[in-house]
């Protein structure tokens, strides 16, 4: 028995969490206590389970999913003893759960570390985002969600961006973050509903008129856009 495996003690708290036990953090804790007295490849990575046995390495490879890597010195996968896993690994996990329970202070914490670490991770950085904002930071929560979108310009990444962008009366930066979405994706709605609203608040009732005809287009009897033209005096 291995009671400082760290994969042990995250499986642990993962159940704990499910369950809303709050004593879950001190198993993903504990995770990354274990991490980090283990030692370390020469790449930084750790050595979780020991077993050269076929099945069982498939089993340890299901549960430590993109983070494994098995391959012994010589780059052979059939001569690794065992799967190995970033230490990061952990940290992230603690600051998923903690930004999932709302404990934004511990949160951004823990996501600074992870950042710090994994300077090219987007999640990352809209991670410390939604801590920051909730902590009422908004001039930094802008500044990691601009990182997030320079770094992966992922749709949710920009639509949280332009929100925040729009609650905070820039206007212009908000639709410039709405139309790259749908420039890049003609087919989300969400994007032209927001543009078609926006373009309406900006005095461009045309553009936003052309906007909620498009979500028509790709979702007949959209409620929304109907109710919005319906405003317009049109339909």
């Amino acid at each position: 028995r291995e009671a400082d495996n760290p994969e042990l003690r995250l499986s642990r708290g993962q159940a704990r969490a499910a369950l809303e036990d709050p004593g879950a953090v001190e198993d993903y804790r504990a995770a990354m206590a274990g991490a980090a007295g283990r030692a370390r490849g020469t790449d930084g990575r750790l050595a979780i389970f020991a077993t050269r046995d076929p099945r069982a390495r498939a089993l340890i490879a299901a549960r430590l999913g993109r983070d494994t890597r098995q391959r012994d010195s010589e780059g052979d996968p059939r001569g690794a003893p065992d799967g190995s896993v970033p230490v990061l690994r952990y940290q992230r996990a603690l600051a998923e759960h903690l930004l999932a329970r709302r404990f934004w202070p511990l949160a951004l914490e823990a996501w600074d570390v992870v950042a710090a670490q994994s300077p090219t991770d987007a999640e990352a950085q809209f991670a410390r985002g939604q801590a920051l904002e909730a902590l009422g930071q908004r001039d930094r929560a802008l500044e990691a969600y601009r990182k997030a979108v320079t770094l992966a310009g992922e749709a949710r990444y920009r639509f949280r961006l332009a929100q925040l962008y729009w609650a905070g009366d820039q206007y212009v930066q908000a639709i410039a973050e709405w139309r790259a979405i749908a420039d890049a994706d003609p087919k989300n709605v969400d994007a032209r509903m927001a543009l078609g609203a926006a373009y309406i608040k900006v005095g461009q009732p045309v553009e936003g008129f052309r906007e909620y005809q498009r979500v028509l287009a790709l979702v007949p009897g959209h409620a929304g856009a109907r109710e919005a033209l319906a405003r317009m005096g049109t339909r």
